[in-house]
């Protein structure tokens, strides 16, 4: 699982990249410059993004609302990390689009805990999308063969058309009226 973890303080970048990365599985991406985090996220997909409220150029708000105009990031676990925690920071940046709001000042277990609970919704969100993706190649096949069905029934019935029953007369009327009915 990839991590992007956009900070401007180098101290809480190594915090942060060390209790992301105690879970297993979990790379982490980091950068001082949310501009340039912003542009390495949109060239690239990540599963969890993690980001300071007050950085240089932009703040978190602005870092989130732009990532969350890029399709991949529309259901990706986005963390905003900041010592700032009036109710007005908090409350634009879960408008703005931030699943969790975590305070820096936090203690180290609970925000170890928090972000693995971010980090196993995020893989959810991951194994869900693949689902999602399978479960559209599975659709696809079947409704191909579907269609593959339905033209050989077709095929199939056209041929019974050829064969006319002199007897009756009526072959063609009554084929038409199975194939009405077997449709």
């Amino acid at each position: 699982m990839d991590a992007l973890l956009v900070d401007d303080s180098a101290t809480m970048r190594l915090r942060l990249r060390g209790l992301l990365e105690a879970e297993p599985d979990v790379a982490v991406t980091d950068h001082a410059d949310p501009a340039a985090g912003l542009l390495e996220a949109t060239m690239r997909a990540f599963d969890l993004v993690v980001v300071d409220y007050h950085m240089p150029a932009m703040d978190g708000i602005e870092f989130i609302q732009s990532l969350r105009k890029v399709s991949h990031y529309s259901l990706v676990p986005i963390v905003m990390v900041t010592s700032d925690v009036s109710d007005s920071v908090r409350l634009a940046a879960l408008d703005a689009g931030a699943t969790d709001f975590i305070d820096k000042s936090m203690r180290g277990i609970e925000l170890t805990v928090r972000l693995r609970n971010l980090i196993r919704l995020a893989q959810a969100v991951r194994k869900l999308a693949e689902q999602a993706t399978w479960l559209d190649g599975e659709v696809e096949m079947a409704l191909r063969h579907l269609r593959e069905r339905e033209e050989e029934i077709i095929f199939r019935l056209s041929l019974a058309v050829e064969y006319r029953d002199n007897d009756t007369g009526d072959h063609t009327w009554r084929v038409a009226r199975y194939s009405q009915i077997v449709a």
